[in-house]
């Protein structure tokens, strides 16, 4: 990613998303909504090292599985 205006929009429009969903989202939801694995890969580790969002591990049926939470929304509900 070269354009530095396209990849603030893009991290801003995936953290939107994570936000809106009550802060628990799949990678796979994401990837639906943007479009492509690269710039959600890249999104959220740039929301990861901001502190915005956090990679949590959960269990499910088909195995294990991982969420991204709203740092933030962690804050406000404990």
């Amino acid at each position: 990613m070269k354009n530095p205006e396209r990849e603030d929009r893009l991290v801003r429009s995936v953290y939107s998303i994570i936000r809106n969903h009550k802060g628990k989202v799949t990678a796979k939801h994401l990837e639906t909504e943007v479009g492509s694995t690269h710039k959600v890969r890249y999104a959220l580790t740039r929301l990861m090292k901001e502190g915005k969002v956090k990679r949590t591990r959960a269990f499910r049926i088909d195995g294990i599985g991982y969420f991204y939470e709203d740092c933030n929304n962690m804050e406000n509900t404990h």
